[in-house]
């Protein structure tokens, strides 16, 4: 009779305890301006393009909408997925930059960051690719 009795009240109170857990839990809210879920973000903040120009890979990015940003990191790497390597620190007036530190018959991955006033950096921008292969190309006729 005891051990009903312990049984029952084990019962009474797992079944308390799980219909107190019925809330589902929720995502934090999106107070981050370069967080992709952000209602306030478009898509990438970013838009970083990359493409062969001016001597090298000419890099372009927009300015996110965000205040108190104080300058851009550009990563680069020559594996998509890893070993990305700071390329370089720029203020946050410079939307563009040339990497004239590349060879012939490479692939090239950048991304961008932003840094705001309290050197707190954003998420990772969009990867934009280059493919440097300039063999000579003899066209005739056509």
């Amino acid at each position: 009779m005891k051990q009903l009795s312990i049984i029952v009240i084990i019962t009474i109170v797992l079944t308390l305890l799980v219909a107190s857990c019925g809330t589902k839990p929720t995502e934090p809210l999106a107070d981050n301006p370069f967080d992709l879920k952000n209602p306030h973000t478009s898509g990438d903040p970013f838009r970083l393009t990359a493409q062969i120009a001016n001597g090298g890979i000419t890099l372009e990015w927009s300015n996110p909408d965000f205040e108190g940003l104080k300058s851009f990191k550009i990563y680069r790497s020559e594996h998509e997925k890893n070993m990305y390597a700071l390329l370089t620190t720029l203020p946050v007036t410079q939307l563009q930059y040339v990497d004239k530190n590349v060879e012939n018959a490479h692939s090239y991955w950048y991304r961008v960051t932003a840094i705001d006033e309290n050197d707190k950096e954003s998420g990772i921008s969009n990867i934009s690719a280059v493919n440097i292969n300039t063999d000579p190309v003899l066209v005739i006729n056509g």
